[in-house]
């Protein structure tokens, strides 16, 4: 029987209790890493460009089927907040 410890350390796992019933306990320190740089530059892309509060402006055009129509409105609004 093995347990693996997702991240650094162990000290949540009974390694000495596991040990002596022959129970192995390894981890994985920087196993999550990448997923953790992903993770910060999502929330940093997210909080310096405005793209939460332009999705949530998006979502108020769902009724809106004309694909021109669209276009042109989204582009009055782009102009309107430039200035």
């Amino acid at each position: 029987m093995t347990v693996a410890r997702a991240g650094a350390g162990v000290n949540n796992v009974p390694v000495e209790d596991y040990s002596k019933k022959g129970i192995v306990v390894f981890n994985t320190p920087g196993a999550n890493a990448n997923a953790v740089k992903e993770s910060v530059l999502a929330g940093l892309l997210l909080g310096s460009r405005g793209i939460k509060s332009g999705i949530d402006h998006v979502a108020t055009l769902h009724d809106m089927h004309d694909a021109g129509e669209l276009h042109k409105t989204l582009e009055i609004q782009k102009t309107a907040t430039c200035r």
